[in-house]
C-alpha cells in the first residue's frame, strides 16, 4: 500500500504468525437514510485495518472506520487551517481520529468538537452500515472545521 495517507503501521512476526495493522486515510462516501437515494455525500474515512494468518489457520482480516470527514469539512480545513500541506491536514485528521475511543460513545446525532493543531473538527456521531462488512458503526463525522 502506499505510503500517502497511512498515519501508523505495525508489522509483528512471530514465529509463523504475522499481523499487520495499519490506520490510515481513504476515500469515502455516504447518504443519509431520509436524503434521496443517489444523494450521496463524498469525503475520506480514517479506518484501522488488521491482517493476520498462521499456519493452518484462516486468514483473519478486518477493518473499523475510526472518523470521517465530509468533503465540505476537508475544503474549511484548507480555508481555515494552517499549514495547508497534505501532511498537515492527514495529521489534523488523525488527530481526530486518536478521539475514537472518546466519541464512541455518544448516541447518534449528539455533536462534539476535537482539537486539532490549526483549530477544531466539529461534527455529530453517525451510525453508518459499512460497506465492507456489512455491520453498523458508530462513527465521529465531521461536517466542518472553525479557527480558535
Amino acid at each position: 500500500m502506499p505510503a500517502f495517507g497511512r498515519a501508523s503501521q505495525k508489522v509483528l512476526l512471530e514465529r509463523k504468525w504475522l499481523s499487520i495493522v495499519e490506520t490510515r486515510c481513504i476515500p469515502q462516501h455516504y447518504r443519509q437514510a431520509e436524503w434521496e437515494d443517489d444523494a450521496r455525500e463524498p469525503g475520506v474515512s480514517v479506518v484501522r485495518i488488521g491482517m493476520s494468518i498462521a499456519p493452518r489457520r484462516e486468514l483473519s482480516l478486518a477493518m473499523y472506520t475510526l472518523c470521517s470527514a465530509s468533503l465540505h469539512a476537508l475544503a474549511r480545513r484548507y480555508q481555515r487551517g494552517h499549514p495547508t500541506s497534505d501532511d498537515a491536514i492527514i495529521a489534523d485528521l488523525h488527530a481526530l481520529a486518536a478521539a475514537y475511543e472518546r466519541l464512541r460513545g455518544p448516541p447518534e446525532g449528539s455533536g462534539f468538537a476535537v482539537d486539532a493543531a490549526s483549530g477544531q473538527w466539529l461534527g455529530n456521531a453517525l451510525d453508518i452500515r459499512s460497506h465492507y462488512s456489512g455491520r453498523v458503526e458508530r462513527v465521529p463525522n465531521v461536517r466542518t472545521f472553525v479557527e480558535t
